[in-house]
């Protein structure tokens, strides 16, 4: 599947290395399991083929922010 992702309205995304997903359990003191879901249908996990377990790094403009925020999610089984 071909997934434009340099669209203005979708976020860059990439699946996490295994020492960005150490990182950001360590830094929240959190399991990868707390992280907000992403089915393995979804378009872009399909796109980076994610497969159920991955961690998905998304990288996105704030408006608010006015800079690059950085969000995670797990990809689950669907």
């Amino acid at each position: 599947m071909d997934l434009d992702f340099t669209h203005a309205l979708l976020p860059k995304q990439s699946v996490a290395s295994a020492e960005e997903v150490q990182e950001l359990t360590e830094k929240f003191h959190m399991s990868k399991d707390h992280l907000p879901k992403m089915s393995s249908e979804d378009p872009a996990a399909k796109a980076l083929n994610a497969v159920a377990g991955d961690v998905v790094k998304c990288i996105r403009f704030s408006l608010i922010t006015k800079k690059e925020e950085t969000y995670f999610r797990i990809v689950i089984e669907s």
